[in-house]
């Protein structure tokens, strides 16, 4: 039985997004998906890291289209 997993980004506010940051996560992320059997990848959705991995997944998703995002919003944003 193949055992899958799930990877999470929740992370800081402020970043600097550069091509080196892009390029980094986005060989971590196709790593975590054909080496580790991650198939499912949790956002916070406060943050521009969050942001960031988030549009990296969606673009590997398009190769990878088995794979699955959930995006959990901050409490104060579901609780008034």
């Amino acid at each position: 039985m193949t055992r899958y997993y799930v990877c999470s980004f929740f992370g800081h506010r402020k970043i600097e997004k550069n091509n080196e940051i892009i390029e980094k996560l986005s060989k971590i992320v196709e790593d975590l998906i054909v080496n580790k059997n991650v198939r499912t990848f949790l956002f916070g959705t406060k943050s521009e890291f969050n942001t960031l991995c988030h549009s990296i997944v969606s673009r590997i998703k398009e190769k990878y289209t088995y794979i699955k995002r959930i995006g959990y919003p901050c409490k104060s944003e579901t609780f008034f």
